[in-house]
């Protein structure tokens, strides 16, 4: 999402105040390998492979 935040029209402050609770994490849908598939890595706005995107997350995982 490019969208710059002061055009949004949300309230970002209130928004961001919001404490999330246990019961709204639990309304997530589960991610599945579908979902995964279709997904699209992207690294500083860059769209990149999925094996070069694992393998900057799991580099920030492991220093």
């Amino acid at each position: 999402m490019d969208q710059n935040p002061q055009q949004s029209g949300s309230d970002m402050a209130r928004l961001d105040a919001h404490p999330i609770s246990a019961q709204e994490y639990d309304e997530l849908p589960e991610l599945t390998d579908a979902d995964l598939e279709r997904a699209v890595w992207k690294i500083a706005g860059q769209e990149v492979t999925p094996l070069e995107g694992q393998a900057a997350f799991r580099s920030l995982l492991n220093p």
